[in-house]
Protein backbone atom coordinates (compact mmCIF):
# COMPACT_ATOMS: atom_id res chain seq x y z
CA UNK A 1 0.00 0.00 0.00
CA UNK A 2 1.54 3.69 -1.04
CA UNK A 3 1.84 5.53 2.16
CA UNK A 4 0.00 9.40 1.35
CA UNK A 5 2.29 11.86 3.52
CA UNK A 6 0.20 15.20 3.94
CA UNK A 7 1.58 18.45 5.12
CA UNK A 8 0.00 21.81 5.64
CA UNK A 9 0.68 25.45 4.82
CA UNK A 10 -1.40 28.26 7.09
CA UNK A 11 -0.89 31.45 6.54
CA UNK A 12 -2.11 34.39 8.98
CA UNK A 13 -3.74 37.42 7.55
CA UNK A 14 -3.07 40.57 9.81
CA UNK A 15 -6.00 41.79 11.15
CA UNK A 16 -6.95 45.12 10.43
CA UNK A 17 -10.04 47.25 11.01
CA UNK A 18 -12.00 50.28 9.00
CA UNK A 19 -9.35 52.67 10.16
CA UNK A 20 -6.54 50.25 10.27
CA UNK A 21 -3.36 49.49 7.70
CA UNK A 22 -0.22 48.14 7.78
CA UNK A 23 3.77 48.86 7.68
CA UNK A 24 6.30 46.73 6.17
CA UNK A 25 9.85 47.64 7.58
CA UNK A 26 12.38 45.90 5.50
CA UNK A 27 16.04 45.86 5.83
CA UNK A 28 18.48 45.09 3.28
CA UNK A 29 22.21 44.67 4.40
CA UNK A 30 25.16 45.09 2.29
CA UNK A 31 28.92 44.44 2.04
CA UNK A 32 31.61 47.49 0.73
CA UNK A 33 30.75 45.54 -2.57
CA UNK A 34 27.12 46.46 -2.47
CA UNK A 35 26.60 43.10 -2.54
CA UNK A 36 23.72 41.68 -0.09
CA UNK A 37 24.55 39.69 2.90
CA UNK A 38 22.91 36.52 2.95
CA UNK A 39 23.85 35.27 6.30
CA UNK A 40 23.80 38.24 8.41
CA UNK A 41 22.85 38.19 11.65
CA UNK A 42 22.94 41.37 13.21
CA UNK A 43 19.91 43.11 14.84
CA UNK A 44 18.67 46.62 13.99
CA UNK A 45 16.09 48.19 15.50
CA UNK A 46 13.30 50.91 14.53
CA UNK A 47 10.86 53.40 15.90
CA UNK A 48 7.41 54.36 14.36
CA UNK A 49 5.93 57.43 15.85
CA UNK A 50 3.01 60.18 15.32
CA UNK A 51 1.74 62.20 18.33
CA UNK A 52 -0.38 59.12 19.51
CA UNK A 53 1.85 56.13 18.97
CA UNK A 54 5.40 54.70 19.44
CA UNK A 55 6.27 51.46 18.22
CA UNK A 56 9.72 49.62 18.54
CA UNK A 57 10.35 47.49 15.68
CA UNK A 58 13.47 45.26 15.47
CA UNK A 59 14.53 43.44 12.13
CA UNK A 60 17.04 40.24 12.22
CA UNK A 61 19.64 41.21 9.05
CA UNK A 62 18.01 40.81 5.59
CA UNK A 63 14.14 40.54 6.62
CA UNK A 64 10.87 42.45 6.81
CA UNK A 65 8.54 42.93 9.75
CA UNK A 66 4.80 43.95 9.37
CA UNK A 67 3.09 45.45 11.92
CA UNK A 68 -1.22 47.10 12.18
CA UNK A 69 -1.16 50.79 12.48
CA UNK A 70 -3.87 53.11 12.91
CA UNK A 71 -4.68 55.60 10.03
CA UNK A 72 -2.34 58.27 9.88
CA UNK A 73 1.11 59.80 9.37
CA UNK A 74 4.12 58.61 10.62
CA UNK A 75 7.80 58.90 10.96
CA UNK A 76 9.53 55.74 10.55
CA UNK A 77 13.55 55.84 12.10
CA UNK A 78 16.36 53.69 12.83
CA UNK A 79 18.05 53.89 15.77
CA UNK A 80 21.13 52.68 17.71
CA UNK A 81 22.89 51.57 14.07
CA UNK A 82 24.88 48.11 14.65
CA UNK A 83 29.11 48.87 15.20
CA UNK A 84 30.75 48.06 11.54
CA UNK A 85 27.51 49.78 9.53
CA UNK A 86 27.12 53.07 7.79
CA UNK A 87 23.78 55.23 9.37
CA UNK A 88 21.52 54.88 6.27
CA UNK A 89 18.84 58.35 5.89
CA UNK A 90 18.15 59.33 9.12
CA UNK A 91 14.53 58.46 9.11
CA UNK A 92 11.28 57.74 6.37
CA UNK A 93 7.81 59.28 6.57
CA UNK A 94 4.90 56.77 6.14
CA UNK A 95 1.33 56.90 5.19
CA UNK A 96 -1.08 54.96 6.90
CA UNK A 97 -4.42 54.13 4.50
CA UNK A 98 -7.23 52.18 5.67
CA UNK A 99 -6.66 48.10 4.16
CA UNK A 100 -3.57 49.03 2.41
CA UNK A 101 -0.01 48.08 3.12
CA UNK A 102 2.57 50.85 3.37
CA UNK A 103 6.22 50.37 2.66
CA UNK A 104 9.56 51.30 3.64
CA UNK A 105 13.20 50.39 2.98
CA UNK A 106 16.31 50.79 5.17
CA UNK A 107 19.82 49.30 3.51
CA UNK A 108 22.75 49.78 6.07
CA UNK A 109 25.99 49.00 3.93
CA UNK A 110 28.90 47.95 5.73
CA UNK A 111 31.67 50.54 6.47
CA UNK A 112 34.76 50.44 3.74
CA UNK A 113 38.03 49.53 5.23
CA UNK A 114 41.49 49.56 3.06
CA UNK A 115 43.76 46.39 2.98
CA UNK A 116 47.63 46.96 2.44
CA UNK A 117 48.27 43.76 1.05
CA UNK A 118 50.71 41.61 0.59
CA UNK A 119 52.57 42.73 3.62
CA UNK A 120 55.96 45.37 2.89
CA UNK A 121 59.65 44.32 3.29
CA UNK A 122 60.37 43.76 7.40
CA UNK A 123 56.66 43.92 8.65
CA UNK A 124 55.40 40.97 10.04
CA UNK A 125 51.88 39.75 9.23
CA UNK A 126 50.08 41.01 12.78
CA UNK A 127 47.23 43.61 12.25
CA UNK A 128 45.24 46.20 13.72
CA UNK A 129 42.70 48.80 12.74
CA UNK A 130 43.29 52.57 12.58
CA UNK A 131 40.16 55.00 12.79
CA UNK A 132 40.34 58.04 12.00
CA UNK A 133 37.39 60.81 13.01
CA UNK A 134 36.93 64.18 11.19
CA UNK A 135 35.53 66.97 13.46
CA UNK A 136 33.69 70.02 12.14
CA UNK A 137 33.14 72.83 14.21
CA UNK A 138 32.10 76.02 14.14
CA UNK A 139 33.27 79.34 15.66
CA UNK A 140 31.27 78.25 18.97
CA UNK A 141 33.14 74.98 19.14
CA UNK A 142 29.92 73.43 18.32
CA UNK A 143 29.44 70.51 15.92
CA UNK A 144 28.25 71.29 12.36
CA UNK A 145 26.47 68.46 11.62
CA UNK A 146 25.40 68.62 8.06
CA UNK A 147 29.16 69.47 6.77
CA UNK A 148 29.79 68.21 3.49
CA UNK A 149 33.83 69.09 2.66
CA UNK A 150 35.97 66.19 1.98
CA UNK A 151 38.41 66.33 3.92
CA UNK A 152 42.50 64.48 2.72
CA UNK A 153 44.84 62.26 4.77
CA UNK A 154 48.14 60.78 4.20
CA UNK A 155 48.37 57.46 6.11
CA UNK A 156 52.46 56.86 6.05
CA UNK A 157 54.27 53.92 7.42
CA UNK A 158 57.28 54.97 9.12
CA UNK A 159 59.46 51.59 8.60
CA UNK A 160 58.68 51.62 4.86
CA UNK A 161 57.71 54.74 4.16
CA UNK A 162 54.24 53.08 2.24
CA UNK A 163 51.29 55.89 1.83
CA UNK A 164 47.96 55.50 1.62
CA UNK A 165 45.53 58.36 1.06
CA UNK A 166 42.11 58.37 2.52
CA UNK A 167 39.22 61.09 2.29
CA UNK A 168 36.52 61.64 4.77
CA UNK A 169 33.09 64.22 4.77
CA UNK A 170 33.03 66.36 7.78
CA UNK A 171 31.99 64.69 10.93
CA UNK A 172 32.95 61.62 8.95
CA UNK A 173 34.84 57.92 10.11
CA UNK A 174 37.35 55.79 8.18
CA UNK A 175 38.89 52.32 9.66
CA UNK A 176 41.86 51.35 7.71
CA UNK A 177 43.34 48.02 8.60
CA UNK A 178 46.88 48.17 8.32
CA UNK A 179 49.73 46.44 9.40
CA UNK A 180 51.33 46.60 13.06
CA UNK A 181 53.84 49.51 13.37
CA UNK A 182 54.08 53.50 13.44
CA UNK A 183 52.44 55.43 11.27
CA UNK A 184 52.41 58.99 10.77
CA UNK A 185 48.53 60.33 9.65
CA UNK A 186 49.29 64.06 7.77
CA UNK A 187 45.82 65.97 6.88
CA UNK A 188 46.70 67.90 3.43
CA UNK A 189 44.53 70.39 1.16
CA UNK A 190 42.35 71.87 4.03
CA UNK A 191 39.44 73.28 2.44
CA UNK A 192 39.66 76.96 2.18
CA UNK A 193 36.56 77.54 4.51
CA UNK A 194 38.34 75.70 7.51
CA UNK A 195 40.93 76.48 9.65
CA UNK A 196 44.12 73.82 9.99
CA UNK A 197 44.39 71.94 13.39
CA UNK A 198 46.36 69.60 14.13
CA UNK A 199 48.59 68.80 10.94
CA UNK A 200 49.67 65.70 11.52
CA UNK A 201 49.98 62.99 14.21
CA UNK A 202 51.70 59.73 15.02
CA UNK A 203 50.31 56.85 16.26
CA UNK A 204 50.88 52.89 16.83
CA UNK A 205 49.17 50.43 14.83
CA UNK A 206 49.00 47.37 17.75
CA UNK A 207 48.14 43.65 16.70
CA UNK A 208 43.93 43.41 16.76
CA UNK A 209 43.50 46.38 18.27
CA UNK A 210 41.75 49.49 17.57
CA UNK A 211 43.70 53.17 17.67
CA UNK A 212 41.40 55.46 16.98
CA UNK A 213 42.58 59.57 16.18
CA UNK A 214 40.44 62.88 16.00
CA UNK A 215 41.48 65.78 13.56
CA UNK A 216 39.13 68.75 14.41
CA UNK A 217 38.85 71.40 11.89
CA UNK A 218 37.48 74.43 12.75
CA UNK A 219 34.96 76.99 10.87
CA UNK A 220 37.07 80.51 9.71
CA UNK A 221 35.29 83.04 11.25
CA UNK A 222 33.21 85.53 8.45
CA UNK A 223 33.87 89.60 9.21
CA UNK A 224 30.51 91.29 8.49
CA UNK A 225 30.97 94.40 6.81
CA UNK A 226 27.93 96.74 8.38
CA UNK A 227 26.82 98.49 4.67
CA UNK A 228 26.09 101.78 5.84
CA UNK A 229 29.20 102.53 7.15
CA UNK A 230 31.12 104.38 4.13
CA UNK A 231 34.19 103.14 1.87
CA UNK A 232 37.27 104.67 2.13
CA UNK A 233 39.73 104.61 -0.96
CA UNK A 234 43.59 105.64 -1.39
CA UNK A 235 42.21 109.72 -2.16
CA UNK A 236 40.41 109.55 1.21
CA UNK A 237 43.01 108.24 3.04
CA UNK A 238 45.41 110.75 1.51
CA UNK A 239 43.56 114.15 2.08
CA UNK A 240 43.05 112.36 6.02
CA UNK A 241 46.60 112.15 6.27
CA UNK A 242 46.67 115.99 4.79
CA UNK A 243 44.46 117.10 7.17
CA UNK A 244 46.23 115.97 9.55
CA UNK A 245 49.80 117.18 8.81
CA UNK A 246 47.77 120.66 8.65
CA UNK A 247 46.48 120.82 11.66
CA UNK A 248 49.66 119.76 13.88
CA UNK A 249 51.77 121.84 11.60
CA UNK A 250 49.43 124.79 12.73
CA UNK A 251 49.70 124.05 16.46
CA UNK A 252 53.20 124.51 16.04
CA UNK A 253 53.08 127.83 14.57
CA UNK A 254 51.68 128.77 17.46
CA UNK A 255 53.72 127.37 19.53
CA UNK A 256 56.37 129.30 18.18
CA UNK A 257 54.60 132.69 17.99
CA UNK A 258 53.63 132.78 21.67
Amino acid sequence: AENNTKVTFTNKKVPVSDNEGTLTIEKIVLDDDDEVIADDDSVFTFTVTNSDTNETVTIVGNDEETITLPVGNYTVAEIDIPDGFVDPVDSQNAEITVATNTKVTFTNKEKATIIINPPPANVDDEEGTLTITKKVVDNDGKDVPEDNSTFTFVVTNNNTNEKTTVTIKGNGTRKLTLFAGRYTVKEINIPKEYKQGLAAQVVDVEDDEDTPITFTNKLLAEIEVDPELPKTNAADMFMLGLGFLVTTGGLVLRRKRR
